[in-house]
């Protein structure tokens, strides 16, 4: 074996695979990276979504309002898988940063779209509850004024209080066809009580009174709110649960001389008192 030629061994080396470079498998050539083209469409979806909002913000079509924030969801969705590919080391991508600002930038669009939305929801909710109090503040004057004419119809005697509602919804069709009484709605519901047919209680103790023989018509009660229904009289036990218009109750008074916001007063629950500071009367 010592004496063995060089010869032989290489062909030994050769047949066993040494030696051969032609034997050896090629390396795999390497490969380039790139960005991942959901993070490149993420930013570019952002960045899309301010030219939108501020374009947005000169129409007036619904559309156009509501694109940026479509788009401003799609990018921010588009950026969150980025990052997943990304993270879970898909072969060759980057771009981790660009799909960062993508993020970013969506959801603060997004967060303020919904401050916006959320005021905008707030303020309107508000707008409505004050129009729905000058409703009621025009029902109450209108039904006064009906009692008004129906007394003086009946020599100054007011309706009787277990159906007034009956007693005075004919003056009440006929005034409401009046253009300083006129509203476009039935004056015997309260926006705030819908279901109810009538939104209001007439004062039990009046009933069948005289007018003139009031000891203090500016600080008594005639009609006020209430959620017992049609034709429902008593006194303050009727008023609502719970009051409907900001904390405060809106009541008509009989002194028919005094300013409209006056003789419809918005009293604040538990005070009892008119803007004079006088209390509410519930006696004749």
């Amino acid at each position: 074996m010592a004496g063995a030629s060089p010869g032989k061994h290489d062909a030994e080396r050769s047949s066993q695979g040494f030696g051969d470079s032609s034997s050896v498998p090629p390396a795999s050539p390497p490969h380039r990276s790139r960005f991942s083209r959901l993070a490149v469409a993420s930013l570019a979806l952002a960045l899309l979504c301010i030219a939108l909002q501020v374009f947005a913000l000169t129409v007036r079509e619904w559309p156009w309002k509501v694109a940026p924030w479509a788009t401003a969801l799609l990018a921010l969705v588009l950026g969150i898988a980025a990052h997943v590919s990304i993270r879970r080391r898909v072969p060759h991508l980057r771009g981790e940063s660009l799909a960062t600002a993508g993020i970013v930038i969506s959801a603060v669009l997004l967060l303020l779209v919904g401050v916006v939305l959320a005021t905008g929801y707030l303020s309107l909710a508000s707008k409505t509850r004050a129009r729905r109090v000058f409703h009621c503040v025009d029902n109450v004057y209108l039904m006064l004024a009906a009692t008004r004419a129906y007394a003086a119809d009946h020599g100054d005697m007011l309706p009787p209080a277990e159906s007034w509602c009956d007693a005075v919804k004919p003056y009440v069709d006929t005034l409401n066809t009046l253009s300083m009484y006129e509203v476009p709605w039935d004056p015997f519901v309260c926006r705030e009580r819908q279901h109810l047919p009538c939104g209001y209680a007439f004062n039990s103790s009046l009933s069948g009174r005289r007018l003139d023989a009031l000891r203090d018509p500016a600080h008594t009660v005639v009609i006020f709110e209430s959620d017992a229904g049609w034709n429902a009289h008593g006194g303050p036990e009727l008023l609502p649960r719970k009051p409907s218009h900001f904390g405060r109750d809106v009541y008509g008074l009989a002194d028919r001389s005094l300013p409209v916001d006056e003789q419809v007063p918005r009293i604040k629950r538990g005070a009892n008192t008119t803007s004079d500071g006088m209390p509410l009367r519930w006696e004749p």
